[in-house]
């Protein structure tokens, strides 16, 4: 669903888990019985840690370093962050 939610807003983030174990959240097992809103209370905290991290000197230095290696890609910044860390894999 949060796939569908960040075409249709690309300032959205995407709820994976790559980027979720990335920047140290876990959606709740799928027997929680208030699951649905500890997932929307999970996305509204990834996208807060999103925008604060684009503010951050390292937030802006991943923005210009992907616009240089993809000066054609047409993708939010949000989406930039969301690509950089769903690569992002423990070795």
């Amino acid at each position: 669903m949060s796939k569908l939610v960040a075409t249709i807003h690309p300032l959205k983030p995407v709820i994976d888990s790559m980027v979720l174990e990335n920047v140290g959240l876990a959606l709740p097992v799928a027997s929680a019985p208030d699951r649905l809103e500890r997932i929307c209370a999970i996305h509204e905290t990834l996208e807060s840690w999103f925008h604060a991290f684009l503010a951050t000197e390292l937030g802006r230095f991943l923005v210009r370093s992907f616009a240089e290696h993809y000066p054609d890609g047409q993708v939010t910044e949000v989406k930039m962050l969301d690509l950089v860390l769903w690569q992002m894999r423990s070795r």
